[in-house]
C-alpha cells in the first residue's frame, strides 16, 4: 500500500473536522466580545492542518499565528491560503509534542481533533496550557469528540477506541475545572457538518481511486472507506464534536 488515506480524504477541505467555517467565525467573534485577543497577540494552533482558524483569526482580530501540521500538502493548502489572505500566520511542518518541547509561550493556544497527539482530551489541556505565556492572555481553544449522552461501548469500539477516551460534556467540564479553566463558549457539530465530512472524504476517495483504477492501491483504499461507512454508521449521532472557548482563571 503506497497511499496515505488521510491526506486523500480530506483534500480540498479548509476546515477538516465536523463544524465549519460559521462555528470558527463564532468562536473568533466571542473572542473579540470579551477582548479576550487583540492586534498583534500570539496564537499557536497545533495539528492546525491548513491553518483556516489561524488565517481567519489574523483577519478578524490582527493576531499572529504559527501552525505546527506534520501533513505537506495541508501545509501546501495552508500556504496558498495565507498567501491569499496576506495575512501574519506560519505553518511549521513537525511534530506539535516536539514543537511543545521547545517551549515558545503564546497569548493563546489551539488544538482542534487532534487529542489523540496527547495521550488524551486532559493530557491535551495540559499540553496547551504549558504553550501558554504566563505573561500573556491565556486563552485556549480546543475541539474535540464527545459524547452526544452517555458513552456507547460499540460506537467507540467501531472507531478502534476505549469509550473512556471520549468526554461527556460534563466530563469535559470537569477537566476544565482542574486545569483551572473557564468556559466562556461552545459550539456543537450537528449532523448536517458530519454528514459534510463524511460524504467529502467519501468523494475524495472515489476520484482518487477512479483516478488509479484498476491498481491494487485503488481496490484497497476502496475497501478502506467502506469500513469507514460501516463506522460511520455505527457512531452516527452518538458521537459529537465540540469547540470549546477557555480562559486561565
Amino acid at each position: 500500500m503506497t497511499y496515505d488515506i488521510f491526506s486523500i480524504i480530506s483534500s480540498g477541505e479548509s476546515v477538516k473536522n465536523p463544524v465549519s467555517e460559521l462555528e470558527f467565525d463564532i468562536i473568533i467573534s466571542r473572542i473579540s466580545e470579551c477582548s479576550l485577543l487583540s492586534n498583534g497577540d500570539t496564537v499557536l494552533d497545533l495539528a492546525c492542518g491548513s491553518g483556516e482558524f489561524l488565517v481567519r483569526a489574523s483577519k478578524a482580530l490582527g493576531i499572529s499565528g504559527t501552525g505546527v501540521e506534520l501533513q505537506k500538502n495541508y501545509i501546501e493548502e495552508g500556504k496558498k491560503r495565507i498567501g491569499e489572505a496576506k495575512v501574519p500566520v506560519e505553518i511549521i511542518q513537525g511534530d506539535a509534542v516536539h514543537f511543545l518541547a521547545e517551549g515558545r509561550k503564546f497569548d493563546a493556544a489551539c488544538c482542534m481533533g487532534a487529542s489523540e497527539i496527547f495521550g488524551g482530551f486532559g493530557p491535551e489541556l495540559v499540553s496547551l496550557r504549558s504553550a501558554l505565556d504566563p505573561g500573556g492572555k491565556g486563552v485556549i481553544v480546543i475541539g474535540d469528540m464527545v459524547w452526544e449522552g452517555e458513552p456507547d461501548e460499540k460506537a467507540a469500539a467501531s472507531m478502534g477506541a476505549d469509550p473512556r477516551s471520549i468526554p461527556t460534556l460534563k466530563g469535559a467540564l470537569n477537566e476544565f475545572q482542574e486545569n483551572e479553566l473557564s468556559l466562556l463558549d461552545m459550539v456543537m457539530a450537528d449532523l448536517r457538518g458530519w454528514d459534510r465530512m463524511q460524504g467529502s472524504f467519501w468523494r475524495n476517495v472515489h476520484r482518487w481511486a477512479s483516478a488509479q483504477a484498476g491498481t491494487e492501491d485503488a481496490r484497497a483504499i476502496k475497501a478502506e472507506i467502506e469500513d469507514w461507512k460501516r463506522c460511520y454508521f455505527d457512531y452516527r449521532g452518538k458521537i459529537g464534536w465540540a469547540l470549546f472557548l477557555l480562559a486561565l482563571k
